[in-house]
């Protein structure tokens, strides 16, 4: 008996010591994976010294009403206007954002505010109560705030009066606030906000990837030439918050870095489409709805229509006397339009999920088994029911948070270590950064999602990365590797994207990231 227990205890013990020498093995190759993934300047050494104000000129602005990605351009180009014109960015408190409602969040939420202090002075809307005090007529609200703790909320009166008195509006239309020289003026104090017309967040070149885009001296003056510091400010300087590369770290371990196929494929929104009728775009054979070879796009009628055209034929035929009322008429009407719309969605998701295999299917270079990771804002599963019929496999997050919240998969511990509303709301950066080390990226048209995406491919230097996307107003002059929604695939990108390719592996940019690189994006893509 002591034998038998001996051999078991030993068993045991065996097994307890492989098991954690493969989580040891598994830790080392995450922190490979996520050194891999930090490219800013200094990554590796200690935190630089924070940048304080030199003196009391400020650039305040409000947050952008668009999405997450419109808001941090928004930030970047104020970034970029206040050390051109030698001020002091100043940020405001956390809020409910559009689209961000899970908690409050804000520039302080998404940053690595390490890198934010060593690259500009920057500084919250607190610290500049507390820093100006004695210079300005502060509200006693405002003192109050200052004194209070993080999660007190800004009184919005009192500092809108404040600010009407003391500060300058930058103006209410795009041509001045994107008009370098309005930022140089001898106004001390500074304010832009979208809510009066004019969006800071317009000064980046929106449709591409987000680079400054000023001018000088109104439109005629000519464009604003973006210096090179601008460029490192952005690369080394404005990264998404440390948790966001944590959770994304074990995502990317998990599919192997550069080893799979990412794609951004987003359906919420045709208003960008170069075709007249979106709703004929959407469903042309090569259309987002279409199946990709000219067979079997979704049929176009609007069961809505036809359901209404059927219960009112019922109502007819039973005439004034008939035994069911008009109000159960009318919810059974609402009923099977109901259900009617909930078949033509699956529908139209199938159709969505075999448009974008039939673009993937190309950069699989006859490798079924390589990973697929989509972010999409089509969550269906009959999306991925093309896939699976395929034999591919397809990461999307949603599976990853349901495989997590079962204690299985890369985000397990993740779920463990962050609150559900913070994962929530940085879902999309994380997104971005998985999409961001896949070996081949393929985005949307005109996306400002796929656009930073397509901006930290450069900064990471991943393969492809240099396919940018060129745009003239609303139309593109190089449409790169984005989709776009009427748009078969184009055999000229494929090549150019495979060359890229073979040159990436022979400098061996899978191990190596230079971070002097300053990080350059495209002074003339507009």
């Amino acid at each position: 008996m002591a034998w038998t227990f001996g051999l078991v205890l030993a068993a045991i013990t065996r097994h307890a010591a492989a098991a954690s020498l493969q989580k040891d093995i598994a830790d080392v190759v995450r922190t490979e994976v996520q050194d891999r993934m930090r490219w800013w300047k200094g990554a590796h050494g200690q935190s630089a010294s924070v940048i304080a104000p030199s003196n009391d000129r400020y650039l305040f602005f409000d947050y952008d009403e668009g999405g997450l990605n419109n808001i941090r351009m928004g930030w970047e180009m104020a970034a970029v206007a206040a050390v051109e014109s030698n001020r002091t960015l100043v940020y405001p408190p956390s809020s409910p954002l559009y689209l961000l409602g899970a908690e409050p969040s804000g520039f302080e939420y998404f940053l690595n505010m390490d890198l934010v202090h060593s690259g500009s002075s920057v500084i919250s809307i607190k610290q500049f109560i507390e820093r100006e005090k004695d210079n300005y007529p502060m509200p006693s609200a405002l003192l109050e705030y200052a004194n209070s703790d993080e999660d007190t909320q800004l009184p919005s009166e009192e500092w809108k009066s404040f600010r009407a008195n003391h500060m300058t509006d930058v103006g209410s239309e795009d041509e001045v606030v994107c008009d370098m020289e309005t930022y140089k003026t001898e106004h001390k104090a500074l304010f832009t906000s979208p809510r009066g017309g004019g969006r800071i967040f317009s000064c980046g070149n929106w449709p591409n990837v987000g680079e400054p885009n000023f001018h000088q001296h109104g439109y005629t003056g000519g464009k604003w030439e973006t210096p090179d510091w601008s460029f490192a400010l952005l690369r080394n300087h404005f990264a998404w918050h440390p948790d966001v590369f944590e959770v994304a770290g074990h995502v990317v371990q998990e599919l192997g870095l550069f080893s799979y196929i990412a794609m951004h494929a987003r359906y919420g929104d045709f208003q960008f489409q170069s075709g007249n009728n979106p709703k004929t775009a959407m469903l042309a054979p090569t259309g987002w709805l279409g199946d990709g070879d000219g067979q079997g796009a979704v049929v176009n009628h609007d069961p809505v229509v036809a359901v209404q055209s059927k219960a009112e034929r019922v109502v007819a035929a039973m005439g004034s006397n008939g035994f069911l009322s008009s109000s159960l008429i009318e919810q059974h009407r609402a009923e099977v339009a109901e259900a009617a719309g909930i078949q033509q969605r699956a529908a139209a998701s199938t159709q969505r999920g075999k448009r974008a295999l039939s673009i993937i299917r190309t950069w699989l270079e006859k490798d079924g088994q390589r990973a697929i990771y989509i972010a999409t804002d089509d969550t269906s599963k009959e999306y991925l029911k093309p896939f699976g019929e395929a034999g591919f496999n397809v990461v999307r997050w949603k599976e990853l948070m349901e495989e997590g919240e079962q204690g299985r998969g890369p985000l397990a511990s993740m779920i463990q270590k962050f609150s559900k509303a913070r994962l929530e709301n940085l879902s999309g950066p994380i997104e971005q950064l998985i999409c961001t080390f896949g070996r081949i990226f393929v985005g949307s048209e005109k996306s400002t999602f796929t656009g930073y995406i397509e901006r930290m491919r450069l900064y990471a230097q991943a393969p492809t990365h240099a396919t940018f996307i060129k745009y003239a107003g609303l139309y593109a002059s190089d449409k790169g590797v984005r989709m776009f929604h009427d748009d078969a695939v184009d055999p000229a990108v494929e090549r150019k994207v495979m060359k890229g390719m073979r040159e990436w592996e022979k400098k061996d940019r899978l191990h190596v990231v230079d971070r002097n690189d300053i990080g350059a994006l495209p002074r003339d893509a507009c």
